[in-house]
């Protein structure tokens, strides 16, 4: 399957910018570059081959300068193993599936995720969820039926007293 997203790491490289071990880029100058994004993950900017400007991830450039095309595997996205998106050293990045980039985040984080996403879903649909669950006995379908994100999440309901 063709990978769906831009390869705006894959042109920077070919620019000539680049990583430092200890996560900082380096312009095609030689300079340092790049920001804090208001999603947390530090980015700079390119132009692409048809002269538009690109934002990249530093963390995806990383990757991409670590792993090369392995890093547009289908089901593949980027980690940081500390789980800390501004952390961008060779050593903190990796590739993987989304499962195991959940389990990055450490167990208390994931529990404290799980009963925040629950909130959402009215106390009385509690009851619902697990009778729905009991019936078909699927996670995936319960997921879907009651569009829950999450394993953890479900599990949580229930697993919860009611």
């Amino acid at each position: 399957m063709e990978y769906k997203y831009n390869k705006n790491e894959k042109t920077a490289y070919q620019k000539g910018y680049r990583v430092t071990k200890e996560g900082i880029v380096i312009g095609k100058k030689k300079n340092p570059v790049g920001w804090l994004h208001t999603n947390g993950y530090r980015r700079f900017k390119i132009r692409d081959h048809e002269g538009k400007n690109r934002n990249v991830g530093v963390h995806r450039l990383q990757a991409y300068q670590k792993y090369g095309e392995k890093l547009y595997q289908e089901g593949y996205m980027v980690r940081h193993l500390d789980n800390d998106c501004t952390n961008n050293h060779y050593d903190n990045i990796d590739i993987g599936t989304a499962s195991q980039n959940a389990h990055d985040v450490e167990s208390e984080r994931r529990k404290e995720r799980a009963i925040h996403a629950s909130s959402f879903i009215k106390k009385h649909n509690h009851e619902e969820v697990k009778a729905f669950h009991e019936k078909y006995g699927s996670y995936k379908k319960t997921m879907e039926h009651f569009n829950i994100s999450s394993k953890g999440t479900l599990s949580y309901i229930l697993n919860k007293e009611s």
